[in-house]
């Protein structure tokens, strides 16, 4: 009965998690921006007024305009602050309900509702959920792209092919990492193409051309401004700056050009006194030089200085990796900061999803050949993502995007290696 109900219904069974979506975006709402979401909006004002970046050279490309196109009704009617907020809440409940129905294509039907309400109860992206920031809206473009670049080999829909293309392009236009993901999955599918000529080969090319077919306009107008190819954005060299600092101490996380991005964040910050004047000391004359330039010159003299950095201490670097992975699945180390309570919060999640992981890639790599095709290129996708979150500084909201992938993964692996029961069986000493 239950299953007829899921299967009859799963919009309506999944219906409980969107109320308790909405009442954590009532009970957390300020009508006071907070971080990125101020440069969202402003974005979307900005396009309203029919650019995007002011010209050179005061090039202003921290952020790709697939979030700000979203935003553009709600600017425009000057809706209140909290219908945005409202909106992940949906967003997020569509998700859900869109996970459940790809796993159902891999999985057993109790494993799918298992894994899709994992999902739902994903607490660390709930935080997000709360902001005008990017994370839930790009979890439903990448739960959009899971069901239609599936359904589009599994029933040879056409269709399908070319929404899944259209929706990975604009992820790529929402989170400007997935651009760089997007190159290399070109490459990988045009040499897959060049030496198969299979059916498959033929469609994956296809879905990604139209992905970077919806790129095309966004990259002609930054070619246009900075004289570059395929540039997506112009806030990576700072990322990659204080991803390959060189001291000791210092793990990598991002900070501002005048060190006071981690001040008063807390309810009582006197009990948590700014690290601004270390990091002045250290940093300080390499914010002198790149404060000499702007626009897309300055992103150059950050990535700059990281090459040189990388170069003379190439070993910190990787340390500094293996740091920001660490902040991906569980928010820590931080560099010259007090530890918060509310990271022990992201802790077991965090863990679970690195335990899975773990237990996953060895079945993975021993059955590569025995895994859907479709699945071997979602998983691609997610590998050369976790390497560029990598190799610049990431937070857990980095990894919530991905979670989906995940999902899918483990629950595929799950579904082939595992049987759990629930009673022991006889003839047990």
């Amino acid at each position: 009965m239950l299953k007829r109900y899921f299967n009859r219904s799963p919009f309506l069974s999944f219906l409980p998690f969107l109320f308790f979506y909405i009442v954590i975006v009532i009970m957390a709402h300020s009508d006071a921006m907070f971080g990125d979401e101020g440069r969202y909006y402003h974005y979307a004002e900005c396009m309203l007024n029919g650019y995007y970046s002011s010209p050179a050279p005061d090039i202003n490309l921290w952020s790709g305009p697939g979030y700000p196109i979203l935003l553009l009704p709600f600017v425009a009617l000057k809706l209140p602050l909290i219908t945005i907020t409202l909106l992940n809440a949906f967003l997020f409940y569509i998700s859900v309900v869109l996970l459940f129905l790809t796993l159902k294509r891999y999985i057993s039907f109790n494993k799918s509702v298992a894994f899709a309400v994992f999902f739902a109860c994903y607490y660390i992206a709930y935080e997000e959920m709360t902001l005008i920031y990017t994370e839930i809206f790009s979890i439903f473009l990448i739960t959009s792209i899971l069901y239609f670049f599936t359904k589009a080999f599994q029933s040879s829909s056409r269709k399908s092919l070319i929404v899944a293309g259209l929706l990975t392009g604009y992820l790529v236009l929402t989170k400007i990492a997935f651009g760089y993901v997007l190159l290399v999955l070109m490459v990988f599918a045009i040499a897959y193409y060049v030496f198969y000529r299979s059916s498959f080969s033929k469609k994956l090319l296809l879905c990604l051309s139209f992905a970077f077919l919806v790129n095309a306009p966004y990259l002609l107008y930054t070619y246009n401004l900075t004289h570059k190819i395929f540039y997506w954005g112009n806030s990576g060299g700072m990322s990659l700056y204080w991803m390959s600092t060189p001291h000791e101490g210092e793990f990598g996380d991002w900070h501002n050009e005048d060190f006071t991005a981690d001040c008063g964040n807390e309810a009582n910050p006197e009990l948590l006194p700014c690290s601004t004047p270390i990091f002045q000391k250290v940093h300080g004359k390499d914010m002198e030089y790149v404060n000499q330039f702007i626009g897309v010159a300055k992103d150059d003299a950050y990535k700059k200085l990281a090459i040189a950095n990388i170069k003379s201490h190439p070993i910190k670097f990787l340390k500094n990796c293996a740091s920001n992975v660490s902040r991906l699945f569980f928010n820590v180390p931080f560099t010259y900061t007090y530890q918060k309570s509310t990271s022990v919060f992201r802790f077991p999640l965090g863990s679970i999803i690195f335990v899975f992981m773990l237990l996953s890639i060895i079945p993975t790599i021993l059955n590569w050949r025995k895994l859907p095709l479709e699945l071997r290129c979602l998983l691609l996708f997610l590998l050369f993502y976790l390497a560029v979150s990598t190799v610049v500084s990431a937070y857990s909201r980095q990894l919530s995007v991905a979670i989906p992938v995940f999902i899918l993964w483990f629950g595929y692996i799950f579904e082939k290696t595992t049987q759990y029961r629930v009673n022991f069986p006889p003839g047990n000493p």
